[in-house]
């Protein structure tokens, strides 16, 4: 009986790629995660919204604060 619970713990081949993947993918988000945080630590790039202006935004609808920053709504 507990050799039959110790076969169903072991992970699948399958399941052992899968988790490959997602560890690559996990790793690969962790360092875009970094280097952005690192161009707006360092001042490398300005940010869209300048910071001193950030409470002005917080009040707007969405229909405001679109047309304030010249975003396009929708997806692309």
């Amino acid at each position: 009986m507990e050799e039959k619970a110790n076969d169903l713990l072991k992970a699948t081949p399958e399941q052992l790629i899968y988790a490959g993947i997602l560890e690559k993918g996990m790793y690969l988000g962790l360092l875009i995660l970094f280097i952005t945080y690192a161009l707006y630590v360092f001042g490398i790039m300005d940010p869209y919204i300048p910071l001193d202006k950030i409470s002005d935004y917080w009040s707007m609808n969405v229909h405001d604060y679109l047309e304030h920053a010249e975003i396009k709504n929708g997806w692309a």
